[in-house]
């Protein structure tokens, strides 16, 4: 069972997800992952498929520059943390303008993300968004 003190480190590190995310910040985004564990995973809700290792997310960050007037936001956080490991289950709503379709669009996703403690510093190992499925995939133009 957790303590208060890793709730708290946790919920920092959501809330840091959620800050970057917002301001399109993919470098602190990307400081968020362990770089150099062979195994990440990050499902993303608009991909077929899980994008598997260090290099694919990073490529996937970078493609954030069609992204603008991000707003992100979450609700009922979970958080548990066992040993050097944690998790955490969010609801977000996200809303941003993407170009080329130089529209709003807004995304209504459940959120889980696995954290693993590497140098006295928690980092996401696994990331998964799923769409709310009155909303499904791709988000909706709003």
């Amino acid at each position: 069972m957790a303590t208060e003190k890793q709730k708290q480190e946790i919920n920092a590190m959501v809330e840091k997800w959620r800050a970057a995310t917002s301001a399109i910040d993919v470098r602190t985004l990307k400081g968020l992952w362990d770089q150099k564990d062979p195994s990440l995973v990050y499902i993303a809700e608009e991909n077929d498929k899980a994008l598997m290792g260090w290099p694919a997310i990073s490529n996937y960050y970078d493609s954030f520059s069609s992204m603008a007037n991000a707003d992100w936001k979450y609700s009922d956080l979970v958080v548990d943390v066992a040993g050097d490991v944690a998790y955490a289950f969010c609801y977000s709503l996200g809303q941003a303008d993407i170009e080329p379709e130089k529209r709003r669009f807004e995304y209504d996703m459940r959120i889980t993300f696995v954290f693993r403690k590497a140098a006295g510093q928690w980092k996401i190992i696994h990331f998964h968004e799923s769409p709310n499925p009155r909303v499904g995939p791709g988000g909706r133009a709003i």
